[in-house]
């Protein structure tokens, strides 16, 4: 597993650098995980979360995981999206504007390179909390996105805003992998779902990549362990 000893190397990690230089995606996602939910916790404010529950999105010419958001970011940017929160990957992806509406939207290319790792459990470790620590779990990516971005200063002070930081626990516990969940309706064929990812979120698609080699992309990645629970 690669070694941190601070909070820069984990950003390291979220770079474009190290999770393009040819070696195996999924091994990168294993590592990840294990730093995440052993050495990592988030403060916000006197509170204190270990996470318990995360799911890897990638997207790039090599891992075309459509289902995947695109956005433009800095490693380790916290990036909102309509299923919750994620922890971004540095991420690239030309911005145009759509022909039918003139609004900015990503145009899908061969050097698209975005994604994150979605934030979908954590468990308090605080004992000035509200709550009993052993009965204080969220579960669920948007009761995580409400605890963690509840309120802040509206004039500029903040002191609270969840940061991310290096502290070993559980580091016995063992880690679960299976596959990510709510990504496909049953009544939506694998095309049918793709096609609807493309007209939502993209303004063109000038990937080379044909809808039906997207369609067999898209059901390839559906069943890949990129869940991890502890």
């Amino acid at each position: 597993m690669k070694e941190i000893n601070n909070i820069d190397d984990l950003r390291n990690l979220l770079r474009q650098e190290w999770l393009l230089d040819g070696s195996n995606i999924e091994k990168k996602f294993q590592d990840l995980a294990s730093i995440l939910l052993h050495n990592v916790v988030i403060l916000k404010g006197n509170k204190k979360y270990k996470l318990t529950d995360i799911e890897f999105y990638f997207y790039c010419s090599t891992h075309q995981d459509i289902i995947t958001y695109p956005r433009n970011s800095k490693a380790g940017e916290w990036f909102f999206h309509s299923s919750g929160v994620d922890l971004s990957f540095e991420s690239y992806i030309e911005m145009r504007a759509k022909p039918s509406t003139g609004k900015l939207m990503p145009c899908l290319t061969a050097d698209s390179v975005f994604g994150g790792i979605l934030i979908r459990g954590m468990k308090s470790l605080s004992n000035i909390s509200d709550h009993k620590e052993e009965t204080y779990k969220l579960n669920g990516p948007m009761k995580v996105c409400e605890e963690l971005f509840d309120k802040f200063d509206a004039f500029g002070e903040v002191n609270n805003f969840p940061r991310l930081t290096l502290e070993s626990h559980d580091t016995t516990s063992g880690i679960k992998s299976c596959h990510r969940v709510n990504l496909k309706p049953a009544s939506k064929t694998f095309k049918e779902k793709v096609s609807s990812i493309l007209a939502n979120n993209y303004c063109c698609n000038e990937s080379g990549i044909t809808l039906d080699e997207m369609a067999n992309k898209f059901n390839k990645y559906l069943t890949a362990n990129y869940r991890y629970t502890i």
